[in-house]
């Protein structure tokens, strides 16, 4: 499935004596007030054989946008990832994923403008990380983001034991996982050494009110000055 997309719009970015100095810098270059006309295009399959607790198939989707030339910002980004489900029992189901991102200015602008920086860590990416967090800082040493963003996992997905056997929690799924991940300030800055991991277990459960995900991760390859967080609780998609 191809999809494009196009649309014009205007916003305004407000700053203060607290913001970010990149955040400051950036305005003082750009001004405040933005017009930009942006194109996109999406190629996307579909295999899976169901959205939730799926068992075999696989989703891949590259994107690209563009920021049409005469924007106010000129830049342009291209994302690529991808998720296989692999039966290797009745029970027992192997997800492998992967995400890497990027992208750049051109024009007057050399690099992402702050608000669309790639910044990965927390619970949708590298679990047993706060969110955000495997990101480059600003100058308040919060998750600013970067030009350049990597992703990957593995998990392992079993019926929960004994507890899926109790018909109200029929939905209730474990995993084991593997996370890996990091963001950079650029493609250039790539760095294996740098790229932060965790391993973990994961309960599933399709409820009411949507999908439940809780996790108890131990993180690894971190440092003193990452966030970490053993325990995180997500609700959405599976």
């Amino acid at each position: 499935r191809i999809n494009f997309d196009m649309k014009a719009y205007s916003y305004n970015v407000d700053s203060d004596e607290d913001s970010a100095q990149e955040v400051l810098d950036f305005i003082t270059k750009n001004g405040d007030t933005y017009t930009n006309a942006e194109l996109s295009a999406a190629y996307t399959i579909d295999t899976r054989n169901r959205s939730s607790f799926t068992t075999s198939g696989f989703r891949t989707r590259l994107k690209g946008t563009t920021l049409i030339p005469g924007s106010d910002i000129e830049y342009f980004t291209l994302s690529f990832d991808t998720a296989g489900f692999f039966e290797i029992d009745d029970d027992l189901i192997l997800k492998l994923s992967s995400e890497v991102a990027g992208g750049t200015g051109y024009g007057q602008h050399s690099k992402l403008p702050f608000f669309d920086k790639y910044k990965t860590g927390g619970p949708k990416s590298v679990r047993g990380f706060e969110k955000n967090s495997l990101s480059p800082k600003d100058s308040r040493g919060e998750p600013l983001g970067g030009d350049f963003m990597f992703n990957a996992s593995a998990e392992l997905r079993f019926p929960t034991p004994l507890l899926s056997e109790i018909e109200e929690l029929k939905n209730l799924q474990s995993g084991l996982f593997v996370d890996f991940g990091r963001a950079y300030e650029d493609v250039e800055d790539f760095d294996i050494d740098e790229i932060r991991g965790s391993l973990g277990y994961s309960l599933s459960f399709i409820s009411p009110l949507g999908g439940i995900t809780i996790n108890f991760s131990v993180p690894f390859n971190d440092d003193e000055t990452d966030k970490t967080e053993g325990f995180q609780f997500r609700l959405g998609s599976m």
